[in-house]
């Protein structure tokens, strides 16, 4: 089991958080309890500076004590209570008692046992207009021999997540988007813009997303940077989920990116022109409650 979070603190800085939890099941039986509460953690601190590299910070184990999983415990509530209790007790007799799988293996023959690999990916790191380093992914489409179809050949999709989540990239999923677009032919290319984990940006609003890191300016930026490997003639599908979804109409709206060079635009939870309610309206003038005054809680938890 592994977890991989993105974490900010009130100073500014950026931490990759990652924990794995390993589970023997062939020990015993009594290893049970320690192997299910301990998480091994190692807490990545993102330099600020673009030319550093991330550093470990922390590394170490996180437990949970009886006390504070019965506490846990008796805090849960909701009408599926029982059947979230159940679930995980489950899993541990399936895992150390019995050492059974979860699922069915009928109908699975040994080539089923093999996974097949991801496609593979070339990494472009490009340089914006105020210095910040974002990167590019692209993966390009196994077209096999020429063939007379070769000339209409789909245009290239471009691919732009929201804030805190990979939705189109997801590798150990049975299929995903960039797996689809690959099969129908399109050549496939995802934007890591400076809100990306991987890069060490810092200070940044939308804006500079949309003005920097998508168009097609004097400096190869994402689209411009695909117009360059592709040709200038081929134009751009691009697909982009909330805040790339605002990034995209920014970098159109605001004129840095030439509409002549989008073939199509496809945007999830976010829109060119928002019409807001009148309860909408009445909630923006309504004070926000600090954090602080928020009653406490929190508990750890598995």
């Amino acid at each position: 089991m592994h977890h991989r979070l993105l974490l900010a603190a009130s100073s500014g800085s950026r931490y990759i958080f990652e924990g794995k939890k390993v589970m023997n099941p062939f020990f015993s039986v009594l290893h049970a309890w320690k192997e299910s509460t301990t998480l091994h953690v190692v807490l990545r601190e993102i330099p600020k500076d673009t030319s550093g590299e991330v550093m470990i910070s922390l590394k170490g184990k996180l437990h949970i004590s009886l006390i504070e999983l019965l506490k846990t415990v008796i805090s849960l509530s909701g009408s599926k209570k029982t059947e979230f209790l159940r679930l995980p007790l489950l899993s541990l007799f399936r895992t150390y008692i019995s050492q059974v799988p979860r699922g069915s293996h009928k109908g699975i023959t040994p080539s089923g046992l093999y996974q097949i690999s991801y496609p593979s990916s070339a990494l472009h790191e490009i340089k914006a207009e105020d210095g910040v380093i974002i990167s590019c992914r692209q993966w390009k489409c196994n077209q096999g021999p020429l063939s007379h179809e070769e000339r209409k050949k789909p245009f290239p999709v471009l691919l732009i997540n929201g804030y805190s989540t990979e939705c189109y990239y997801l590798p150990t999923e049975k299929n995903d988007l960039i797996r689809t677009l690959l099969q129908e032919g399109h050549e496939t290319w995802l934007l890591q813009p400076r809100l990306h984990p991987t890069n060490s940006s810092n200070d940044m609003t939308i804006q500079d997303i949309g003005m920097l890191d998508v168009p097609a300016g004097s400096t190869c930026i994402a689209v411009s940077k695909i117009l360059e490997l592709c040709g200038e003639s081929i134009k751009v599908h691009v697909v982009a989920h909330c805040i790339g979804g605002l990034a995209i109409h920014i970098a159109l709206m605001g004129g840095h990116v030439p509409f002549n060079k989008i073939a199509s635009l496809s945007c999830t939870d976010s829109s060119m022109f928002f019409k807001l309610t009148a309860w909408s309206k009445v909630k923006l003038w309504l004070p926000l409650i600090p954090v602080s005054f928020l009653p406490d809680h929190a508990t750890t938890s598995n």
